[in-house]
């Protein structure tokens, strides 16, 4: 005879249905992790990306504003336009030269660019923060050059906070998921195996 109490699906061990949970979970740890390694290179690369084209784009239109005055041959101009450069937080020192690399015109408190990289005795390499940006001045022909050191920092340093914050919303977000699974599954389980129980004889 059959026991009317005998469970009607097959019978798995609880140590194998652990083991199976542990193992998904895992899984999806590293899945998780991977995602947030590639979410965070992928970021990083677009900020990079970012500073770039920002800051190209300010020297462009310098330069443009660089080659009128040059043009205009008012040196008292060329200084006060270098020194409002300046004005921005994200620029530290800006630098005019002439065509074969004397300067014309440069920012107070301007340094070398021996300076810059810590080539200069008793100087400091600053180089991977204070970017250098040097373009050409032309108009029919080659007129001059431009410099620009720009803080990386001040730029990215906003975006930068704003994609942790995201990141970090994001994790939190997927390791809600992952939870609310796990729960959803064990009580799946409980209302299953109650489900498939026969009711026992009076």
């Amino acid at each position: 005879m059959t026991n009317p109490n005998e469970i009607l699906y097959p019978q798995v061990s609880s140590i194998y249905n652990k083991l199976m949970q542990l193992g998904v979970g895992i899984i999806l740890i590293i899945l998780i992790l991977n995602l947030s390694i590639v979410n965070s290179s992928d970021n990083k690369q677009q900020i990079t990306k970012h500073f770039q084209q920002v800051s190209s784009a300010f020297v462009k239109q310098s330069v443009n504003s660089s080659r009128i005055l040059l043009a205009a041959k008012n040196k008292k101009q060329l200084h006060l336009f270098i020194n409002s450069l300046t004005e921005s937080a994200a620029v530290t020192q800006a630098i005019l030269y002439d065509k074969s690399g004397q300067i014309i015109a440069q920012s107070d408190g301007a340094t070398s660019v021996k300076e810059l990289y810590g080539v200069a005795q008793g100087s400091d390499d600053r180089s991977a923060t204070h970017i250098a940006f040097i373009e050409e001045i032309r108009g029919e022909n080659l007129q001059g050059y431009l410099r620009l050191n720009i803080v990386k920092d001040v730029l990215i340093k906003p975006l930068e906070v704003q994609q942790r914050s995201q990141d970090e919303l994001f994790r939190i977000m997927i390791l809600m998921s992952v939870f609310a699974g796990f729960l959803l599954t064990r009580g799946s389980n409980r209302f299953s195996r109650q489900g498939f129980r026969l009711p026992k004889s009076k």
